[in-house]
């Protein structure tokens, strides 16, 4: 090598450019090792890499423990995460420290890059050490086998993971038993399935030995079975030629087990039902905290009678009857008493109660209880009571009464085994049996036990599965007049109750008030109507009271009658809200608290009990009983409020009463059906239910003064921003069209009016509309304010609090509420809360405060004009709520809200000119939207022998036969429909449930079957939006506020 002279750092010059530039020699470094000026130590290259690292900090180095020779040990923190922290220390010792610390810098960058070409910048001996790491003997190793705590965990992690599928591998192999555990039903039940398709056929000669078979008798006489049952097996069962006993025995207990009764069988071998059967579900507790199917289930009945009958009459004692009366039939289907006149029943129980006095003595017992009468005998030397009660509904003695044994030695299926011998013993003469099943008793009780082989309980079991399996719903509901039969004791209690509540001051003071409403005075020529008439129209204006008052005048007079037990209205109204200020209100009138006397049942919250016989319901919840009870079992009168908005919900609601009253098969003539609206369109309603009369009751509101646009923009100078404006090219008003009006404002203020665009929310507008009431009108009392939807809500509410600071008013002098569908009832229900003395409340609603509520504070009225209207749209395929101006009905029952309790105003955001061009009223929901749910909803609620394209023809303004046919086509090709009879199949029981649209739940059902629920839910809900960007921006201002 030629050697020259050092440049210092200096550039080349032209006495220098033609000379060799030569490395420097080698120099040691403090570890001992030589390294040239190309080459790098170790600990260089790891400071190089974690550099380049964002997630790596600088390398730390320290001396580790050894006990020989030294060892050093670097750790390289992670930003985030302490777990994640690297750690390296050598497993070889090494001379110094240096030297230790270069050598675990070779490991840990060995571990970040992997076997990289490194050995071209390191010097001896590292490079043999780096050459060395990717093969089998690595001159350096770790000590540790992972070098962070994160690394650590996962490989446990993984461990643990594979450790728990080979347990689950070697737990489902195929070699692995399975034990199939089963209730005594659905035992049961499975046998009856199996029993058509079993091998039933026998061997007549046997293929074993004498000796063998001889044997084989009294192995399975000793282990408990009857000697027909060792007999039909010997004869039944296939042996193997070469079968010793113990095979023979196993083969023959197989046979046993499968084919003979379960009663029958040994102890050893029946099944540990106690483990099995749930008796009480939940925690033991105060009788009236258990449900009452589990109440029904502690007396012996079957699961699934016990909770159909609770379903269906959601009373226990009502369930218990049911239950008893099914039994009875079951066992005594032909069976004929001799009558006794219903005058002489009362005489020949106090009889039976007298000779049975007489004859038992001490072992009698009698009482009365709120269901009747009940009387109880020991039955002597076996620690028995037999319990006889006669409860309403039981005609007895023309009918056997209610039985019961008390037993504490019985176990549930004894007892029931014991009735049903008893029923099946009861004599025909029609006379009081008490005596003759307490004799009976006696003499059977225990060979009855011994020789029970089959009971009724199984029987009915497998009969009532069957039915529930393979027909509708309504061929097991009780007809109506079974479901409300006149009970005589709860009627006495009613009128009791009644008079009591009138006596009563609080009552009083509220009647008072309850007498000034209008419909008051029209109350006789309702009941009359409603009593001669199964359907009455009733048009009241807005304040009659209709829609508290009407359900309590006919509930008053059923009890007045002397039917109260009879009588169970169901009000509907078309928002939750309603029903809930309704049902307040009417209970208040009634000093009951809300469940009791009278109660409401809404989506997702209901208050309802045995004693309730005025519900107000949504229009939903009463269509969706109608499709589950299709001759709504259990209701006398029904009610369907504000008719006159004709939603889908409506409409179905008025085809579905029709069919049931007048043009059925089996028309429901007790119950009643009173239509009622401000606005109801007679002549559509009239000849639709075959010429029913119509009753007009005048309403009570006090005089609201109304305002327009025109007003606000002369006296407060308001000049709209251009987003207000209707855009160029637009249509406008002629500003003259109307004279009278033109001249009384100014040419400025019609030229402003005239340029206002009334179809988007003029947040501005509104917030100028509030402070016009609140600096111009003395009265405190409260303004609600009607705006299209919830975003429009949050917008005016941010709009009119940054105005406060402009005013100089104070934020804790307002209450600002929210109201629309998305609330909870408890949230919606904060609007009837009065405000405090010197506040103001201001209500931002929607059209849910546009009907049948009132609150009494509220003075003033701010109309957008504007509604979510829902349409159908045809470019994605979907039904959409679109902002919409009102109708003329509309209007006036917004108005109608400042003028419920005192006199009002009403602010009309819009000109005189645009409220003469508003229609009368909307075209009806099922002309607006798609046919596909409504076509699943109708294919529920009437017999499928109805084709769907007369369904609709039904209905009281049938949609376009083409739109109709066109829903069809859709439903069966989305697999809703059977492509051939039209009938709902799976998908579409399931799809006809959910409330969105049918692409939309079929796309929610399949996520659920292919387990991607999340991600489908998400695509859903953007799918059902307008725009994502403006959802995201609504979100945005919500977190702000």
């Amino acid at each position: 090598q030629l050697a020259v002279p050092e440049m210092s750092g200096k550039r080349r010059t032209k006495q220098t450019k033609n000379q060799p530039i030569l490395s420097r020699p080698p120099v040691q470094s403090q570890c001992g090792v030589l390294i040239a000026d190309w080459q790098r130590l170790p600990r260089q290259l790891l400071h190089e890499q974690v550099q380049k690292d964002r997630l790596l900090a600088r390398p730390v180095y320290s001396r580790a423990q050894s006990n020989e020779g030294v060892r050093a040990r670097v750790v390289i923190p992670h930003v985030k995460s302490q777990e994640r922290s690297l750690t390296f220390v050598t497993r070889e010792t090494y001379e110094n420290l240096d030297l230790a610390m270069e050598f675990a810098a070779l490991l840990a960058l060995f571990h970040i890059v992997g076997p990289l070409a490194y050995e071209r910048k390191l010097p001896e001996p590292f490079r043999t050490a780096w050459l060395s790491m990717n093969t089998d003997a690595p001159l350096v190793m770790s000590s540790a086998t992972h070098h962070s705590l994160h690394d650590k965990n996962q490989a446990a992690s993984q461990v643990k993971h594979s450790t728990n599928r080979k347990a689950a591998r070697a737990h489902f192999s195929d070699s692995q038993k399975t034990t199939v555990i089963m209730s005594r039903e659905h035992r049961q039940m499975v046998e009856l399935v199996c029993d058509p398709v079993a091998d039933s056929s026998s061997s007549t000669i046997s293929s074993l030995t004498e000796s063998i078979l001889e044997t084989l008798r009294t192995v399975l006489h000793r282990d408990g079975f009857a000697k027909n049952d060792v007999s039909d097996v010997i004869n039944a069962a296939t042996f193997a030629p070469d079968m010793d006993i113990k095979a023979a025995r196993r083969c023959a207990i197989d046979w046993l087990v499968s084919n003979v009764s379960e009663q029958r069988l040994p102890t050893m071998f029946r099944s540990n039902d106690t483990v099995l059967n749930v008796v009480v579900r939940g925690k033991i507790g105060a009788e009236e905290n258990i449900s009452i199917a589990d109440r029904l289930r502690r007396l012996g009945y079957p699961a699934l009678a016990c909770q159909q009958s609770s379903e269906l009459f959601q009373d226990y004692y009502k369930a218990r009857l049911w239950l008893w009366q099914e039994m009875v039939q079951f066992l005594l289907p032909d069976r004929e008493m001799d009558q006794v006149p219903p005058e002489a029943c009362s005489e020949e129980i106090d009889a039976e109660m007298v000779a049975l006095g007489a004859i038992y003595e001490q072992d009698f017992q009698q009482g009365v209880n709120e269901e009747g009468i009940w009387w109880r005998v020991v039955v002597s030397d076996h620690n028995v009571t037999l319990h006889v009660e006669v409860c309403p509904g039981l005609d007895y003695p023309n009918q056997v009464p209610f039985l019961d044994l008390i037993a504490p030695q019985l176990s549930v299926h004894e007892r029931m085994t014991l009735l049903q011998c008893m029923i099946k013993n009861v004599p025909p003469s029609g006379s009081c049996i008490t005596h003759e099943l307490v004799d009976w008793l006696r003499a059977n009780l225990q060979s009855t036990l011994m020789s029970a082989r089959q009971s009724w309980p199984e029987q009915w079991l497998l009969q009532i599965v069957a039915e529930v399996k393979f027909s509708t719903p309504k061929t097991r509901l009780p007809s109506s007049e079974t479901s409300m039969q006149n009970n005589h004791t709860v009627n006495q209690q009613l009128l009791c109750d009644l008079k009591a509540r009138r006596s009563r001051p609080d009552y009083i003071s509220i009647d008072v008030t309850r007498r000034k409403l209008p419909v008051t005075s029209a109350r006789s020529d309702i009941l009359s109507a409603i009593d001669k008439n199964p359907i009455v129209i009733i048009c009241a204006e807005t304040g009659s009271g209709k829609s508290t008052q009407i359900p309590a005048f006919i509930f008053d007079h059923c009890v007045e009658r002397g039917v109260g037990s009879q009588c169970h209205v169901v009000c509907t109204q078309p928002r939750r809200i309603s029903a809930l200020g309704l049902a307040d209100r009417v209970s208040v009138e009634h000093c009951e608290k809300v469940g009791s006397l009278v109660g409401y049942r809404v989506r997702l919250d209901s208050k309802i009990s045995a004693k309730t016989h005025i519900e107000y319901v949504t229009n939903g919840v009463l269509l969706r009983r109608m499709m589950t009870d299709g001759r709504l079992c259990g209701v006398s009168h029904i009610i369907i409020d504000e008719v006159h908005e004709r939603s889908v919900e409506i409409d179905l609601l008025l085809l579905g009463l029709r069919r049931l009253m007048l043009t059925g098969q089996r028309p429901r003539i007790d119950l009643k059906l009173i239509l009622m609206s401000a606005t109801a369109q007679t002549s559509l309603l009239c000849p639709y239910f075959t010429n029913c009369p119509i009753l007009a009751v005048p309403g009570r509101t006090f005089p609201v003064q109304l305002l327009y646009a025109e007003d606000i923009v002369e006296s407060s100078g308001y000049v709209p921003q251009a987003r207000f404006c209707k855009p160029k090219g637009g249509s406008e008003l002629d500003i003259f069209s109307q004279p009278n009006v033109a001249s009384s404002f100014s040419e400025a203020t019609m030229r402003v009016v005239s340029r206002l665009n009334f179809d988007v929310l003029n947040a501005d507008f509104l917030t100028i509309a509030i402070w016009h009431i609140l600096e111009n009108f003395s009265d405190t009392g409260g303004i609600l304010c009607f705006l299209p939807g919830a975003a429009e809500i949050s917008s005016s509410i941010r709009n009119f609090q940054r105005s406060l600071s402009s005013h100089d008013a104070d934020p804790n002098l307002f209450i600002l509420l929210a109201l629309h569908g998305s609330l909870s009832s408890s949230e919606q229900s904060r609007v009837f809360v009065e405000a405090p003395s010197g506040s103001r409340k201001i209500v931002f609603a929607t059209n849910v405060a546009e009907t049948s509520i009132t609150v009494n504070d509220i003075a003033y009225v701010i109309d957008t004009g504007l509604m979510k209207q829902n349409r159908f749209d045809p470019q994605r395929n979907v039904s959409t709520l679109a902002n919409t101006f009102i109708a003329r009905s509309n209007a006036e029952q917004r108005m109608g809200r400042a003028g419920r309790v005192r006199s009002g105003w009403c602010l009309r955001l819009f000109s005189h000119s645009r409220f003469a061009s508003m229609p009368l009223e909307h075209r009806p929901e099922l002309h607006r939207i798609s046919l596909q749910g409504v076509c699943l909803q109708l294919r529920r609620l009437l017999p499928s022998e109805v084709l769907l394209p007369d369904a609709f023809l039904l209905a009281i303004d049938p949609p376009d036969p083409v739109t109709v046919a066109h829903a069809i086509e859709s439903l069966k090709a989305k697999g809703a429909l059977d492509a051939s009879t039209g009938q709902l199949t799976a998908l579409g029981h399931h799809l006809s449930l959910l409330p969105v649209d049918v692409h939309l739940g079929k796309m929610l059902i399949l996520s659920a079957c292919f387990d991607c629920v999340t991600p489908i839910v998400c695509l859903a809900a953007l799918l059902s939006i307008p725009s994502p960007v403006r959802l995201l921006v609504f979100c945005r201002q919500l977190v702000l506020v």
